[in-house]
Parts: structure tokens; sequence; C-alpha cells
């Protein structure tokens, strides 16, 4: 956490949990880019638990990911798919595909909104700096520690 300070309103409490939010969003997205970088192409990501019931944190992934966003009709997502794995495994359908097509409820999926692309895109880039800057402390650090060692 960078920037946090004394502050104890429930206004600050609110903003801090929306700025963990947006980093866990912005860290999401960076494994996306990285894996897109790697010859992957994703442009769905399905988002359950908690979050994906709040409206505000579902637009918030949504859009600071820039991609498609898919939200399971399911109340309980992970549940779901341990139950179509083990229905698989069990042998009552022949593969994960035919399990989720018999077993589950469908998804709404959302576009990422193109109006929020440059504030998140902005977010990102302060976001990237920062893990720059922690990376870079992380390794002065461990040539500190291997010199004393010397």
């Amino acid at each position: 956490m960078t920037g946090l300070g004394e502050e104890r309103t429930e206004r600050d409490f609110l903003k801090t949990y929306y700025s963990t939010a947006r980093g866990i969003a912005l860290q999401a997205r960076q494994i996306l880019d990285h894996l897109d970088a790697h010859g992957y192409a994703i442009r769905r990501v399905a988002l359950s638990g908690g979050h994906a019931r709040n409206p505000l944190l579902v637009g918030l992934y949504r859009d600071a990911l820039g991609r498609e966003l898919v939200l399971p009709r399911a109340p309980e997502p992970v549940l779901l798919g341990t139950a179509m794995v083990a229905a698989v495994a069990a042998g009552w359908h022949p593969d994960l595909i035919s399990a989720v097509s018999a077993m589950g409820p469908g998804a709404t999926a959302q576009p990422a909104e193109p109006r929020w692309a440059r504030a998140h895109d902005i977010a990102y880039g302060i976001y990237r700096g920062l893990f720059e800057a922690r990376n870079q402390a992380m390794r002065a650090s461990a040539a500190l520690a291997a010199s004393a060692h010397e």
C-alpha cells in the first residue's frame, strides 16, 4: 500500500477498499497482458465471488481489465465448477465441455466501457511504475544482503 496516512473516516475506508480492488484488477490485467504477450489472446474474463455481486466492482474489473467480463448465473460458480469436474470423473459426462453444457446455467457478458479506457490506462501505467520500483527495491535489498555476507 502506497500513500496511506492516518485517515479514519468511513469515506477514507471506502476509498482504500476501492483502491485495493483496483490494484487487484490492475494486477490481473498485468497477468493477462503477460499471457497475451506469450501467445494467448484472452478477451473474456469470468468474475465470481463477492465482487461479482457488487455492480460498482463489476464495472471496475470489466473496465480496468479492458476485456469482456462474464458473470456466471450460478450463485456459487466455483462450487458448480467443482461439481462439473466431479461429474466427469464419475463418468456422468464424457468431458468437461459436456458437463458445462448440461449443468451450467449460463452467464451474462458485459463488454468493457470504452469511456473509461483512458483513465484505467493511466492508472495501469502508475501501477506498472510502482511495480517496477518495488522490484528495484527488492533487487537492491538482495544485493545488500548478499554483500553483507561476503
